[in-house]
C-alpha cells in the first residue's frame, strides 16, 4: 500500500463524520445496515456531499476503499 499522498480521512472516518459507523464491535458492518444509516440519517445533499468527498480523496491518490478492506 503507498504512504497517503495528504492527510486525509479514511471511508471509516468520512463515515463517522456523518455518525455512519463502518465498524461495530471492531467488525465490519453489513453493507445493506450502512445503506439503511446512510438512507435514514442523510438528505439527499448530504449524500450528494458525502459521495463528493469519497471522490475528493480518491482522486488525490488516497485508495480509502482499499484501504477500508485491509
Amino acid at each position: 500500500m503507498k504512504e497517503r499522498l495528504t492527510s486525509s480521512f479514511s471511508l471509516e472516518g468520512i463515515l463517522a463524520k456523518k455518525g455512519i459507523p463502518l465498524k461495530e464491535n471492531g467488525e465490519n458492518r453489513d453493507v445493506v445496515d450502512i445503506l439503511e444509516d446512510m438512507y435514514l440519517r442523510l438528505s439527499p445533499p448530504e449524500l450528494c456531499n458525502l459521495f463528493y468527498e469519497i471522490g475528493e480523496e480518491e482522486d488525490m491518490g488516497n485508495n480509502i476503499f482499499q484501504e477500508a478492506r485491509q
